[in-house]
């Protein structure tokens, strides 16, 4: 059981030609996470180093939280839904 938490406790480790590699490939800092099997939190902190160092990462689009019309349709939609099935939708 040690030696199982002793490996998952390992740090993986990636050169930064590497990195830079699976960035500039990437669509997404998650995609890059996953591909080297990273921390999401590690990647981005890693760009940030890299850039702060001069290295010209592309940027990913962010993700600032906005969400369309769409989005807030379908989750109207859900909750009528969830509205017919238990019935009344006057107590919250």
């Amino acid at each position: 059981m040690e030696e199982a938490q002793a490996t998952q406790d390992k740090r993986t480790w990636v050169d930064d030609m590497e990195f830079i590699s699976a960035w500039e490939q990437g669509s997404s800092e998650a995609e890059v996470a996953d591909a080297l099997g990273l921390k999401l939190a590690s990647v981005q902190q890693r760009a940030r180093n890299l850039r702060n160092k001069g290295v010209n990462l592309k940027e990913y689009p962010k993700r600032n939280g906005k969400k369309g019309a769409a989005y807030y349709a379908r989750l109207e939609q859900l909750r009528a839904g969830l509205n017919t099935q238990g019935g009344d939708d006057s107590t919250v």
